[in-house]
């Protein structure tokens, strides 16, 4: 008799940047997660209403608001979920804001694929 393990769904990420091309390639590289992309600040704050996930992906600038908005909502809804920057700004002000935040890491565009899914990997699994 073959009985099979049930497999645990994929780990969820929410990625936030005003780039729909990000996001993309983002998705592509991190194709073993279920991905959902907003690309504007409200449409980010309504999908942290409604659902939950296992990491977050925020860029610093976006429409409407900043990743480091979203950050601290993040934070001060009590959730330890990972948070990750990707973004073009790589100025120390900027990632020590992030970083002060809440954020767990800050990886700036263009990053390393392998890079960006060793860190995913272990922040959530």
């Amino acid at each position: 008799m073959n009985v099979s393990q049930p497999t645990s769904p994929a780990k969820s990420i929410l990625c936030v940047d005003d780039d729909a091309d990000t996001c993309e390639l983002l998705q592509f590289v991190l194709e073993e997660y279920e991905f959902t992309a907003a690309h504007t600040i409200d449409e980010a704050f309504r999908l942290l209403e409604s659902r939950q996930f296992d990491l977050y992906i925020f860029d610093n600038w976006l429409y409407g608001g900043s990743g480091i908005e979203l950050c601290q909502k993040v934070r001060r809804a009590g959730s330890a979920t990972p948070i990750i920057f990707v973004s073009g700004v790589a100025h120390n002000k900027d990632i020590q804001e992030a970083i002060s935040s809440g954020a767990d890491k800050y990886l700036t565009k263009p990053c390393e694929p392998d890079l960006l899914k060793k860190i995913v990997k272990e922040l959530i699994n």
